[in-house]
């Protein structure tokens, strides 16, 4: 297999830095996990539970790291990171809606010198004349990601656009 090949979302070429191995990955937890407990769910729930459990935990995601709340978004990349490393990619290709939490998290990967390339599609209408200029868009632009805008509605599977960026990169 060669490099990159079976994982379609690496592009390759230049190597970054020395092999960690894909079994290795990548910190990205800046605070570590957090947990909240359900006090709603708790109250609703006293009798029915009363004597077995004190409090109903959650995992919260969404404060795990310095990174604007990437959440599972980036855990993903503490894994995908580490293989593209090891596989001598130098670019990150994805495809996520104009104000998309998940491409806005793989712009970060700017951070460690990776290029990235999002494929921002307009998958919710919206009326707003600066929707695809703000908020999420924004900031992978500032992250230093090429963006490139594209005017096609929300599909499950491969997506064109998506294709054409990894033949292009």
């Amino acid at each position: 297999m060669g490099q990159g090949e079976g994982r379609p979302w690496l592009s390759r070429n230049a190597s970054l830095a020395p092999d960690s191995g894909s079994s290795q990955t990548l910190s990205s937890s800046a605070y570590g996990t957090s947990f909240a407990s359900l006090f709603q769910l708790n109250d609703h729930r006293r009798r029915e539970y009363a004597g077995k459990i004190r409090t109903l935990p959650a995992h919260r995601e969404d404060c795990n790291s310095g990174l604007a709340f990437g959440g599972n978004k980036l855990r993903k990349l503490e894994y995908i990171i580490p293989d593209a490393i090891a596989s001598d990619t130098d670019t990150l290709v994805t495809v996520g809606d104009v104000q998309s939490n998940h491409t806005r998290i793989v712009a970060a990967a700017a951070k460690i010198g990776m290029k990235c390339l999002l494929v921002q599609e307009s998958w919710v209408p919206h009326e707003d004349v600066v929707y695809d200029r703000v908020g999420n868009i924004l900031l992978s632009r500032t992250l230093g990601a090429e963006v490139r805008l594209v005017d096609e509605g929300f599909d499950i599977g491969i997506r064109r656009s998506w294709e054409k960026a990894l033949y292009e990169v």
